[in-house]
């Protein structure tokens, strides 16, 4: 009876141990769960000084681009206002000059008088030097 005492007692302390090993193996899974956290995050930490200066130098070359593009697209605003100006100019000298264009009042009456006088002579001349 005292061997079962004893053992009975030898079994509770073993569960007791069980149940503690039980708990240190749970809280060491944590405390690596932990550590395995902690340093994905420091690596992340770590890396982000590289991701940035990888984003600014990408940003750079964007506005380097888009610097280029602006100038470009001024250059090409600008000689298509050049030339429309030298059209608006020219289209605005020919109208000038089409309006300032006179014709002169022309008195047909009068021309049809001389008309009529200048025959008459030319034939009188032609009659005059074939006789």
């Amino acid at each position: 009876m005292v061997l079962m005492k004893h053992w009975k007692q030898l079994y509770k302390l073993k569960m007791v141990q069980l149940e503690e090993a039980r708990r240190i193996e749970m809280l060491g899974k944590k405390a690596l769960e932990t550590s395995n956290e902690a340093l994905r995050l420091a690596r992340e930490t770590m890396q982000m000084p590289q991701d940035i200066k990888r984003d600014i130098e990408d940003l750079k070359k964007r506005a380097e681009d888009a610097s280029k593009l602006y100038d470009r697209t001024k250059f090409f605003a600008n000689k298509a206002l050049n030339m429309s100006t030298e059209a608006y100019n020219e289209a605005l000298d020919l109208y000038s000059q089409a309006v300032s264009l006179q014709v002169p009042s022309v008195n047909t009456q009068q021309l049809v008088l001389e008309a009529d006088i200048i025959k008459k002579e030319a034939a009188r001349i032609k009659k005059a030097a074939s006789v």
